[in-house]
């Protein structure tokens, strides 16, 4: 039996990240890592391990000299985090990715609805955009229990039963990656004198630049998906050059 639109839209939602995790999901892996490189760091232990202030201070030079390691790892952690925000609102906005969520007060029976990319508010604004409890508010509207899907994924699953599937997951990306990783070679934007790893930024760039439907944006291609389908051509390309 044919699915309703309804149910199409329950069985996306449930296979959504949560508004509270997608920021992290679909982030830039230098981002990510750099997230993950500040919270492995203990401000509890950056107290105890502080270096101790001239005999001589004031007592509030004292006081800051002990939390001022700790101050700015959790300035940093906020920076970062931010950004990723950011990125997440913006790939909302601009329609790389779907949002699904509940009008309150949601039932049991309550179908999730797909909330317009233009609800997504452009600047940082933690009043509208309410992460840690995956809700979103807009002018007089709120929906709550948000999750995120990719655009193709979502485009595929609404296709009237007669249209012709969309490719979904990795092999469109890596076919993107190929074609883009050959232009840039042939516009001779390669320099096989540096690593791999120092063209990734530009071939995430490019890929952004041509507006390609990808399952996933541009920023959020992991540098081990590029690698796999830009190895062979780097290689091919360094052993050129040597002839």
């Amino acid at each position: 039996m044919k699915q309703t639109r309804n149910e199409i839209l329950r069985d996306l939602w449930s296979k959504g990240i949560w508004l509270q995790e997608a920021w992290r999901a679909y982030a830039a892996e230098e981002k990510l890592n750099r997230h993950r490189a500040l919270y492995a760091k203990s401000a509890i232990e950056m107290l105890a391990t502080a270096p101790q202030p001239a005999e001589d201070a004031s007592p509030m030079a004292k006081f800051g000299a002990l939390f001022k390691g700790p101050q700015d790892l959790l300035a940093e952690r906020a920076e970062v985090d931010r950004d990723m925000q950011d990125d997440l609102r913006r790939f909302l906005y601009t329609g790389q990715l779907v949002a699904l969520g509940f009008e309150p007060p949601r039932k049991e029976a309550s179908s999730p609805l797909e909330i317009p990319a233009a609800y997504w508010p452009k600047t940082h604004s933690p009043s509208l955009t309410q992460w840690g409890a995956n809700t979103l508010k807009h002018a007089s509207l709120i929906f709550v229990d948000v999750r995120i899907v990719s655009r193709p994924q979502f485009d595929a699953a609404l296709l009237p039963a007669s249209a012709a599937p969309v490719q979904t997951g990795r092999p469109p990306v890596n076919k993107a990656i190929k074609r883009t990783c050959q232009e840039l070679i042939t516009a001779g934007k390669i320099d096989t004198s540096l690593s791999m790893k120092a063209h990734y930024p530009m071939i995430r760039e490019h890929l952004a630049q041509r507006g390609i439907d990808l399952p996933i944006p541009p920023e959020a291609i992991n540098d081990e998906t590029i690698r796999k389908t830009f190895s062979p051509l780097f290689k091919d390309l360094k052993e050129a050059n040597k002839q």
